[in-house]
This record gives C-alpha cells, structure tokens and sequence, in this order.
C-alpha cells in the first residue's frame, strides 16, 4: 500500500471515529449535569447503565449516517497538518498538566454521581489558571484533529461540539455552584472560564 493510500485510509478511520464517539459522549455530560441530584439518587451502577444504552442509540444512528458524513474529503494539505499538529501538541501539554490533579474518579463522573463523594474543588496548578482546562485541551486538540483530518464533516462536527462543551461548562458551573457554594463563587470571579491571563503556566 503506497504512503498516499495509507494516509487517506488513515483519515477516514480516524474521522469515522471521531464522529463516532464524540456526539455519545458529549451527550452523556449534557444529561448529567443538569439532572446530577436524580443521578445520585440512582446511583452510579444504573446511571453508567442507562447511559451506556443512550450511548449505544447515539453511535448507532451516527453510523447510519456515516458516509453522507464522511463522504466530503479535502485533499490532504501538509501545511494544514502541520498546524493540527502544533494544536495537538498543546493540547497534549494541558491535558498532562490536568492529570495532576484529576483522578479517575473524576474524569468518569463519579462526584456528581455519588452520594458519598462529593469531591474537591479543585483551584491548584493549572485550574488556578482556567476553570476548564480539559474543556480547553480537548476543544484545541479537536481543532488539531479537523486540520488534519481536514474533512468537511468533521469541521461541522467539531464547531457543534464546541457548542456542546460550551453548554456543558455552563450546566457544570450551576451544579457546582449547588455543591461547593460560596468557595465557588470566589473561583468563578478570580479565575477566567477558559483562556487564561497567562499562558506562563505551560512551560
């Protein structure tokens, strides 16, 4: 297989799994947050059950449509990728500065699962630099990921999931102002949603 049939193959997989896996999950956080109180009350188990249903309904009719989607590829532009790269790299850089200070507990959902684990406001490192630096990471790494792949539905699937993490923060903001009250409301005012007053803190 030439070195052109592997990148174009190597596209569309990735491009496939992207549109894929990122409508579930960010579904997945649109319903917790603004329902975590039913959620504890269901406990972790049938709530990460339920999920994996709705999770398996979204991906399902997301490969129905899969080729009207992928279907509509640019050329492969290297100077594209070389920028999706740079993006990529720092993407990388802030999400290895928020797993010092996330446990997987944490990523899965857990405090706003559990009854018992109300979980910590985190405001050290990174996130007293930005309030969502995964949010951050993961929207500056999907930008890498559409000039790389730089297919037309994965632009338009990148822009919509950016409107969905914008929605999820905000529905995140109002269940942690329920949790963390007063202390966060202090965080709210000294530290920016996203972009930080300094990028200092990457280095």
């Amino acid at each position: 297989m030439s070195e052109w049939a592997w990148i174009e193959n190597g596209r569309y997989w990735i491009s496939l799994m992207l549109w894929l896996t990122l409508p579930p999950a960010i579904l997945f956080w649109l319903l917790v947050h603004p329902f975590a109180a039913f959620w504890r009350r269901l406990g972790p188990a049938w709530t990460f059950t339920a999920m994996a249903f709705v999770g398996a309904g979204v991906g399902y009719v997301c490969w129905l449509f899969r080729e009207p989607v992928l279907e509509a590829r640019y050329p492969f532009r290297w100077q594209l990728a070389v920028v999706g790269l740079v993006f990529y790299a720092l993407a990388a850089v802030i999400e290895v500065k928020c797993r010092k200070h996330l446990r997987l507990r944490i990523l899965v959902g857990m405090p706003e699962l559990a009854k018992d684990d109300p979980g910590k406001l985190l405001t050290e490192g990174i996130y007293g630099q930005t309030r969502n630096p995964r949010y951050l990471d993961l929207m500056i790494g999907l930008a890498g990921w559409s000039l790389i792949l730089n297919y037309r539905g994965i632009y338009w699937l990148v822009l919509a999931s950016f409107v969905g993490i914008y929605l999820i923060v905000l529905l995140e903001e109002s269940e942690l102002r329920q949790r963390f009250g007063a202390p966060y409301e202090e965080y709210l005012r000294r530290v920016p949603r996203f972009l930080p007053r300094s990028w200092a803190f990457l280095r």
